[in-house]
């Protein structure tokens, strides 16, 4: 278990040492050094506490240490190559002399067997050693000096004694009234007793087993003790003048492309690079000191991506940390990239043709619980280096009910759906996922169905646009900019936002084949505002009272019908989706039905151009979906567990801090699949950021008892939560994370 050492845990008693000259005893610290880090050792149980020497116990003291060291400016004290061999009183000598040296003091020439004795007594005993050496080791005008501590690891005694000692400390002997008794353990660690009997040899003793027991002497004259009289000496211990680097934490475990990573742990000095998961993905750090450094996440780490720190002494142990892609935007006109139904049904070739089935076009219908990749990065005007891709996925004629997962390929399959269907729909849904191995994407089908899929953009290091352009703007609320229906439902009453009324708002229903010019730029006021030269925008497209099965389109006013949609519908069916379209240099769409159809336009942010790039924010992919909700589970662990949406009612869902999901402090929207399950009433769902509802927007429009599924670039709130707005009936559903803006 790991603990932070309490200082209230420890009692120290010491004998003081006596001024002299000659060495120059060093200065103590003008105040303590607190633990930087919890000593990662096994609980203190006084008198008799364990000796720790698991890697995670030594690294971690070693860590404090070095932070007391660099306040004193002293180098990192590193171990002997042979201390894991050494025993207890060993490492204790060792460490003993790796202090005084530091500070030019002589080194213990050894350990006494006399003096092991005494200090092997204090630790049994809970005092301070009592010299019951033979002369030369005592007699008058012979000094000593002994520390006693309930502590078991040299280690760890050394900081207490060492860095922790003064006024404040556990030291029992340094209080206000007492100032005199603080310092003491330091000072007998580093004395100076041959100043006064000269010449002497330094020599100590330590205890085997138990609390920490030291005792300090001299031998006197110009000889070394006889060898008779040592248990060992310091000349057996291998001393290191490097060592290679550990990692004891992370300052975040995730981060984006450019963000800076602080790595705390021991030995950083001369790092050369940091490795995210492969020596072939590196960056160069900034080192701060011996135990900290700072790095930027380079572009090439993706997914998981193991941390280890480079130096020229060796490489590091391997942290956990996920690397996330921070990427502005690029819109695309819709491309068809594949149809896996027979007979090539939308005509297409080349790469696109990838799900065709080959000669004849026989297809590739996915199987039921089988999985599907295809090609996307380095082709359809998508660059090798995008890192995130938007997607119109249409699932068509299913054999059974079942779902869909989108996510990048190589990457396991996540507990995440994207798409919800029944036997012989067709269902189409927006999804944002990230590029996988081979700048590919994969797709799962829990039953047998084809699959037709549309690219609509992508993000990547550097945007079609330009330099600055891509960000996104999350609006502070939905707004509803068009709504063909006759009597003005939405009260859409005053322009511009009454642009689909209609002479006496008569409506304007497209018409089979008809299309429907839509302004977005200039919309709204003040943060609500859309500014012209904006190149995209996030717009939620409902189709309402359609005359026959059909599909709807969405592309910049002035262009061509791209063969490609954004939504397919049924006969009377009322079917949403998520739209990111390009805007034309007016700021403006145009929408296409293949059927009569009345349309309502939504839009809930935009993408910026160079010249208006003050503000927004970067995509970053989740390394795979992330289920944050499900209302119909019941578990410990679902923040959602049991909250089933009542008419009426609204849910409160947080995004920022779920470990989970990763969405980082400062995100300013996130990218969820919303899916709506077995409404009891016909009803709408929509997602706000709270803590007021707009009142004309919608982003789910799930029949009775259907399970519908719909993209939503949600704004977040200042808590970083999400709120779900459900207009009648009851109602569950899933949030499932693909990704955020920040």
């Amino acid at each position: 278990m790991a603990i932070t050492a309490s200082l209230s845990s420890f009692v120290f008693l010491q004998a003081r040492p006596v001024g002299a000259s000659g060495f120059v005893q060093p200065a103590n610290p003008a105040s303590n050094v607190l633990p930087a880090t919890p000593f990662n050792c096994a609980a203190l149980n006084p008198p008799n506490s364990p000796n720790d020497t698991t890697t995670a116990c030594t690294n971690s003291a070693l860590y404090n240490i070095d932070v007391g060291r660099i306040a004193e400016g002293l180098g990192p004290l590193y171990l002997p190559t042979n201390w894991a061999s050494l025993t207890l009183p060993e490492q204790n000598l060792a460490i003993v002399n790796l202090e005084r040296t530091a500070r030019g003091l002589p080194s213990e020439y050894g350990l006494v067997n006399c003096m092991n004795a005494d200090a092997q007594t204090s630790s049994n005993t809970g005092n301070d050693p009592v010299n019951t050496c033979p002369a030369p080791y005592t007699g008058t005008g012979i000094p000593y000096r002994g520390n006693w501590a309930n502590i078991g690891t040299a280690l760890q005694a050394d900081f207490y004694l060492v860095y922790d000692d003064g006024l404040g400390s556990a030291n029992v002997e340094c209080t206000l009234a007492n100032q005199t008794g603080c310092w003491g353990h330091r000072e007998n660690i580093l004395n100076v007793l041959c100043n006064n009997i000269t010449p002497c040899t330094y020599v100590m003793g330590a205890q085997s087993t138990g609390d920490t027991g030291q005792e300090f002497g001299v031998f006197p004259g110009a000889s070394n003790p006889p060898l008779s009289d040592m248990s060992f000496l310091d000349s057996s211990i291998t001393y290191a003048t490097s060592a290679a680097p550990d990692i004891l934490s992370l300052g975040a475990l995730s981060g984006s492309s450019g963000a800076t990573v602080t790595v705390n742990g021991i030995y950083f000095t001369g790092a050369t690079s940091v490795q995210f998961g492969s020596p072939l993905c590196t960056a160069v750090p900034t080192v701060t000191n011996d135990v900290k450094l700072t790095v930027q996440v380079p572009v090439c780490a993706l997914g998981s991506a193991n941390i280890t720190v480079v130096t020229p002494s060796g490489t590091s142990n391997a942290s956990p940390f996920t690397a996330e892609h921070s990427d502005p935007y690029s819109t695309l006109t819709p491309t068809r990239i594949c149809d896996t139904r027979a007979g090539n049904q939308s005509k297409l070739t080349g790469q696109a043709a990838q799900c065709n089935g080959g000669a004849g076009n026989p297809g590739s219908t996915l199987a039921a619980g089988s999985s599907k990749s295809i090609t996307v990065a380095g082709q359809f005007n998508v660059p090798p280096d995008a890192t995130a891709v938007v997607l119109n996925v249409t699932v068509v004629s299913p054999s059974a009910a079942g779902f869909v997962t989108v996510f990048p390929a190589g990457a396991s399959m996540p507990l995440a759906s994207n798409i919800d269907y029944v036997g012989g729909e067709v269902v189409p849904n927006l999804v944002e996922v990230g590029i996988g191995t081979n700048g590919q994407v994969s797709f799962y089908s829990s039953s047998r169905t084809d699959l037709v899929v549309d690219v609509e953009g992508y993000a990547s290091p550097t945007p079609a646009a330009g330099i600055g352009s891509g960000l996104y703007s999350p609006l502070p609320a939905p707004v509803r900019i068009c709504d063909t229906r006759a009597g003005d439902p939405s009260m859409l009453d005053v322009a511009p936002v009454n642009q689909c009324n209609g002479t006496n708002n008569t409506g304007t229903t497209l018409g089979a084949g008809g299309t429907r010019n839509v302004q977005v730029t200039g919309i709204g006021t003040g943060l609500g505002a859309i500014p012209a030269g904006a190149i995209g925008a996030v717009l939620n497209v409902t189709v309402a009272n359609p005359g026959a099965p059909g599909y709807l389109t969405a592309y910049p006013q002035g262009g061509s019908p791209p063969t490609a949609s954004n939504l397919d519908y049924g006969a009377g069916q009322v079917t949403a989706n998520r739209v990111i379209v390009p805007l034309s240099a007016g700021g403006a769409i145009t929408v296409y039905s293949s059927a009569r159809a009345d349309v309502i336009v939504d839009v809930s942010g935009y993408y910026s151009a160079p010249a208006i790039s003050a503000t927004g924010s970067q995509f970053n992919a989740e390394p795979a979906p992330v289920r944050i909700c499900d209302t119909r589970v019941a578990a410990a662990h679902n923040q959602c567990s049991g909250r089933t949406i009542g008419a009426g009612q609204t849910l409160t869902v947080p995004v920022i801090g779920l470990a989970a999901s990763g969405v980082p402090v400062g995100a300013t929207a996130v990218v969820v699949n919303l899916t709506g399950i077995a409404p009891t009433q016909p009803t709408f769902l929509t997602v706000f950021p709270g803590p007021t509802r707009p009142a004309a927007t919608s982003d789910l429009d799930p029949a009775v008892q259907e399970v519908r599924a719909n993209l939503v670039v949600a704004t977040l709130s200042h808590n970083g939560t999400i709120s779900i707005y459900n207009l009648g009936g009851n109602i569950d559903v899933i949030v499932d994370v693909l990704g955020w803006y920040s």
